[in-house]
Formats: structure tokens, sequence, C-alpha cells
């Protein structure tokens, strides 16, 4: 290692009797250096802390505590610590076996060929013997994934691949892990790797065990099996139809949201893995041979009420002429209305139905157009301004296109672009501001004008009245519009038995006729008929779905009451409580009563490891859908017809109402720099104050801010009044 470099980390040329060769790599908290043991005549690899964290004493002892708990456990398959010291600063390190390998991450994913069966069991038995030598001692790793797998040379044999014979994985990098020994719970500190941490990790003071890593090592085998990097938790079900069919089960279970619902031990986990892996003819390959073997009936082909999604379309029947009519159409038109009753699959049949064909090529040259899906949200323009730039359109500022929408016209023929729009009624449900509208349609006006830019929004047919107030939509929707009616029998029973089939699922005679009847021809009962579908597969017998199961999960009228009941009588009283205030907040009280759901921001929720327990739960149970950002309830057919979640709305829907109103309030004067004339004063502020006091509802985190400044403004002008009245 050169002066420079050892100058620039402030790393001395000698480490005790290690002579420092170079920088390995260098982390948050600390360097790792190759170096020569000269004393054992052996090249090692020395940590050591970062001068920056040189006196941080809670840093320094995690640094130590990961050196401890490395030498607590003797496994081949976990890094070796065998030195420990501290430099003449009085900086720790410690001395581990050097893995000249490098580490998986490097080996796996895109841009690497599949590794092949022998690969992938070496590194199942790698990390089934690195963590349960771990787990046996009391020690959960909490962050395992590929560039904390370090690959050690053995022999001089060929390497290549992900990992050759002569060469052996070790779990290292214990810089997160815990001790069992000294609190079941987590460190007051997040801890672990976005997308291979499991969610219990995710909440400070969230209780840590051997699940948690097997949730860990199961993304890692995701990442190794699918080529790609493992989804986040809520997605996990949704993205399983795309792995390999022998693996879904292993994925299903070692990536649960549960702790409880994993594989109880790592060797239990390496039966399941091994299991998998002996599924495939003995090709040597994992791939194309893996995928014709033999179905797995562990996943779930319908959607219940969440909508197909595009990367859902091989499991989306029943709407070929629909689709096909809707392309012919955008051929014509620059912008294509697509409206029908709420639960009629509108946003599928765009998501799941348009968007692919177009990615196919339905039209001349649409597989090399960019499409963008949105939803208007609260502030629509700055939905559309973000989604616009991240397909790397350079627009204005959004400052500039909010005050001038008309500029976006000059974007107008620079290339092919499809902006889909879906619950395009939440322009109407979700923003108060008539100029924010006005602003929303006049941008997309203005990038319609030429030919290149097409828009397709899908709206509720019962939201047509106000539309027709605007005479752009007016013209839009008497143009060119596509309702989308009820499935026919046919249709139904495609849409019904096709995700069957794809899976490997069979139906017993008459269930679908059984469902088309009870069904009807309600333009809405899509949603409830893919619920019922989901929970007649939950108690399907092998890979047959029956009629008894069918009848048992309440049917299509009476499945998602059944569910949610279920679900929330499972939890405790205070939880009940959670749940009730967490659903209130994710429904919009209508004059009409016909209530519609909101998205509402973790910040609105009151992001505390309750409300967080109690959405994951609801989300389990695929009554919510869960994002980073976000929280709604999964489809509005929950509000429509789960009677105690009908009653909970009625019982507050003054609160809701008056909610409503201060967040709509507080939107504007943020939106108008704040202004002190905007801020509530007298009557309205002290009722205001007097209901945010007595009300359970939750408030957007903006409505705070808004009566805390009206309340002290209120308090400054007191105070002003009184000392006026003093110095008179």
């Amino acid at each position: 290692m050169n002066g420079a470099g050892r100058s620039l980390l402030n790393l001395p040329e000698r480490i005790g009797r290690y002579q420092v060769d170079s920088v390995l790599g260098v982390g948050g908290f600390a360097v790792v250096v190759k170096a020569y043991d000269e004393g054992l005549d052996a090249v090692v690899a020395v940590k050591v802390l970062s001068e920056a964290h040189a006196f941080d004493l809670d840093i320094r002892e995690r640094f130590l505590n990961e050196a401890r708990l490395l030498r607590k456990v003797r496994n081949n398959h976990v890094i070796d610590v065998h030195d420990i010291g501290q430099l003449e600063d009085g900086r720790p390190f410690f001395v581990m076996e050097y893995a000249g390998g490098g580490v998986l991450a490097t080996r796996c994913g895109p841009g690497h060929p599949p590794p092949d069966v022998a690969e992938i069991r070496r590194v199942v038995d790698a990390l089934a013997d690195g963590l349960g030598a771990l787990h046996a001692a009391g020690v959960v790793h909490r962050d395992v994934k590929p560039a904390n797998l370090l690959i050690v040379n053995q022999a001089t044999g060929p390497a290549g691949g992900l990992l050759a014979a002569s060469e052996r994985l070790v779990v290292g990098d214990l810089g997160l892990a815990k001790d069992q020994s000294l609190t079941a719970f987590g460190p007051t500190m997040l801890g672990g790797t976005p997308l291979y941490v499991a969610p219990e990790q995710e909440e400070i003071g969230a209780r840590v065990s051997p699940a948690s890593d097997v949730y860990s090592a199961t993304a890692v085998l995701w990442n190794l099996v699918t080529g790609e990097a493992p989804p986040p938790a809520q997605q996990v079900a949704t993205r399983l139809i795309g792995a390999p069919r022998p693996w879904r089960a292993v994925l299903e279970r070692g990536m649960a949201r549960e702790p409880e619902h994993r594989y109880a031990s790592m060797e239990e986990w390496r039966a399941a893995a091994t299991l998998a892996l002996g599924v495939s003819p003995q090709t040597g390959v994992i791939g194309a041979s893996v995928l014709v073997a033999t179905a797995s009936t562990a996943v779930c082909p319908y959607k219940g009420l969440a909508a197909f999604q595009a990367e859902d379309a091989e499991l989306f029947f029943g709407r070929d002429a629909v689709i096909d009519e809707l392309v012919a159409r955008l051929a014509r038109r620059s912008v294509l209305v697509v409206g029908g009753a709420s639960g009629s699959g509108k946003s599928s049949v765009v998501r799941a139905g348009l968007v692919p064909r177009l990615h196919d090529g339905a039209l001349p040259g649409s597989q090399h157009w960019s499409i963008i899906v949105l939803t208007p949200g609260t502030d629509p323009l700055a939905e559309f301004h973000q989604h616009l730039t991240t397909v790397g359109i350079a627009l204005p500022p959004l400052d500039h296109v909010r005050k001038d929408p008309a500029c976006l016209r000059a974007l107008a023929d620079r290339g092919d672009l499809v902006i889909v729009i879906d619950q395009f009624e939440e322009l109407f449900t979700l923003v108060g501001d008539p100029r924010q509208r006005r602003a929303f349609l006049d941008a997309i006006a203005a990038l319609t004008h030429g030919d290149r830019v097409r828009v397709v929004l899908a709206l509720r047919a019962d939201f047509y009245g106000l539309c027709a107030e605007d005479p752009w939509l007016a013209k839009a929707i008497n143009d060119s519009q596509l309702l989308v009616g009820p499935l026919g029998r046919a249709e139904l029973h495609a849409a019904i038995e096709g995700p069957a089939r794809r899976v490997g699922l069979r139906l017993e005679d008459g269930l679908a006729d059984t469902i088309h009847d009870e069904a009807g021809h309600d333009p809405g009962s899509l949603p409830l008929v893919a619920h019922a579908l989901m929970e007649t597969w939950l108690r399907r017998q092998g890979n047959l779905l029956t009629l008894n199961g069918y009848r048992a999960s309440g049917g299509v009228t009476g499945a998602i009451a059944q569910r949610a009941d279920q679900v929330i009588d499972r939890l405790e009283p205070a939880d009940q409580r959670v749940a009730r205030d967490v659903l209130l907040a994710l429904v919009n009280p209508m004059e009409n009563g016909v209530d519609t759901r909101r998205r509402a921001t973790w910040a609105t929720l009151g992001d505390t490891p309750p409300s967080r327990a109690v959405v994951a739960t609801l989300a389990d149970a695929r009554l919510l859908t869960v994002d980073t950002n976000s929280v709604e309830v999964a489809h509005e057919a929950l509000i429509t017809t789960w009677p105690r979640y009908r009653g909970w709305i009625d019982e507050a829907r003054d609160d809701l109402r008056t909610r409503d109103r201060l967040a709509a309030a507080a939107v504007e004067w943020d939106r108008q720099q704040r202004t002190p004339d905007l801020l509530f004063r007298g009557t309205p502020l002290a009722a205001a104050l007097d209901w945010r006091a007595a009300s359970r509802q939750q408030l957007p985190p903006i409505t705070h801010v808004f009566l805390d400044a009206a309340e002290q403004a209120k308090q400054t002008e007191q105070q002003q009044a009184e000392t006026e009245e003093r110095t008179r």
C-alpha cells in the first residue's frame, strides 16, 4: 500500500506484526486491508475502526462486539478471527482470514450466467452451516446478503461461475449481529440491508430471532434462482409467479412476513431448498429445466381486491376483446377514456392488458415507446412531473409548469410516450383546489397537442358528470371512450379457469358456474369474485379448488366481510382500535354517500410500531396495499361490502369531514407559502383546536403544523396586545 493511501486513511505501514499491503474495502465504520502475517507467513485481512469513529463509544463497542461474536463461533463457514489489538492512536483492530475470492455479490445477479445445481447446493449448505452455527451460539447475524458472504480460495483448482468446488463460502461482517443471550430484542437502531432485511427489523426495538436470518438467507436464494434482486416484503406474494416453480414454496415460506410462518431453523430451510434442487432434471443447469418441472400450487393466481399489474399479464384472462378495442382506438386517438363502475376491472384492463400489449408491439413501434402509469393523488401535477422526469424527459421546473402548463406543448413531438392515469377520479376526490385541477388538465392537453404523446384515463363512470363541467374532458369522453362492462359467462369462466391452469390448479366441476350465478351481471363484482377465489384457494385440497372451499369462504357476497371480520377479531382490543383508526384514515366521506378510498402516508397514520404491525396484518390479508411511502384500501369494494367498516365510517362521518376540511385549509396555507392571512383565528381556531384535542382521527402532519402555527400566532398577537396595553 503506497504512502499516500495510508496517509489518506491514517493507517501505519505496519499493524503489529502485520505488514499492510492494500485496501480491500472502506465501509461506514471501518476499513479492511490486506496484510502479510510475518509470524505465520500468511496473507490476512485486518479490519480497523475508522478514524472518524475512534471516540464514538457506541460504535467502538459494536466494532469490538463483532470480533467477540466471531470468536464465539468456530465453524468452517463463518469467517475466522485469530487476533485483536489496538493501533498507537487507540483505534481497535482485529485480524481475520483472507477471502481472496471476493464476495458472492460479484458473481450473481444480472449479467452473470445462471448457477448450476451443484453451485447453488454449495451456497445452501454454507448458509445452513454458518448461520446454523451462529444461531446455536445464540447469535443472529441480521445483515445476511451476497456482499457479506465471502469466498475463500482453498486450493488452486479451477474457479469461476458462482462457487467452485475448490472454494469455501463464509459468513462475514457481523457488525449488526445481535447476541441473543443478552436480550431477545433488537438494538435501539435499525439494522440490515433493504430487500434482504426481514420486515421485523425495520422497527426500532424489533424482536430479532434466527427467523430474521432465515428471511435474509431466502432473499439470497431468490437472487440466485431468479437472477434478480429479491422484492420488498410487501411484494413477495405478487412476484412469486415469476420465480421458478419448484422454488416458489421455499421462497414463499422463507420470506413470509410473520417470523413464525418461516422455517423453524436453518436445517429445516436447508432440507426444503435441497428438495427444490432435487426437482430439477439432472442437466446440471438451473433455469429452463427447472421451469418445466411439476407446477407448484403454493402460489395463489388470484389477486383478491388488488388490481392486476403489468407483471401479472400471464394471469390476466377474459378481457381480450376489450384490450383489442383499446389498442385499436389508441391507434386513432391521442386521448382515450376507459370508464366503468367501481370494481369493473378498469385498472386491470389498462395495467395488465393494454400496457403489456403495447410493450409487445401491438402498435407499430410501440415496443420502443416510453410508458408511465400514475394516479393523481393530492398533488397531480407534481406526480405527473415526477413520473415524466423518471423516463428521462427534460422538463421545466415544477413551479414553472404550475404557472404555465402550456409550456409542455413544446415537448409534444419529442418522442413517443404513453401516459396512463389510473383512478382519474382522484382529481375530484383528493384535489380540493379547482386551480390545481385546471393546471393538471392544461398540462395533459398541452402534451397531447401533437400526435406522439398518448394519454389513457381510467375513470369511474359515476364521475362523468363532474368531467362534463370541463370542456376538454367532456370532449375527450365524447370523442373516444370505452366502457368496461361486466364479463359474460365465457369471459368469466376464462378469468377463473385461466389463472388456475397457469399454475397447475384444477377446479371442481360446477365451481365456475356457481361463481357466475352468484356474481350475476353486477358490473362491479369482479373484486368480490377475485377475493372469493383467493379464499377458495386457501381452502384448496391439493391442487383442486372445491365447491366446499368456496362455500366456506362466504362466496362472492360474503367472503370479503368474513375475512375482514376474522382478521379484526384476532387482534387484541388495543390493536382493534388502531385498526379502526387506520381504516378511517383511508376513506373519503363523500356528500352523496358513495364513499371512496384515499391513500395516506405513513406519517399520517402515525408511524409507530403498533400502527406498522396492524397495517402489516391487514396487508397480509390483502385488505390493504402498502408501498414504501403510503397505504391504501385494496379496493373500494371493502368499503361497500364490509358492514363493520361501513358502521365505523357512519359513526365517524362528521369527524371525517372536519378532518378533511382542516387538511384542505392546511394544504392551501402551505401552497401559498404559509401566509399568515390564511391561518385560522377566533372561533374557527378555537373549534379546530378543541376538535383536535378530543378526536381520535389521524391527521396529516401538515394539518398539525397548520394548527400549531395558528395557535402560536394567536399567542403572539395576545402578547403584543398585552404589551401595547401596558405601554399606554
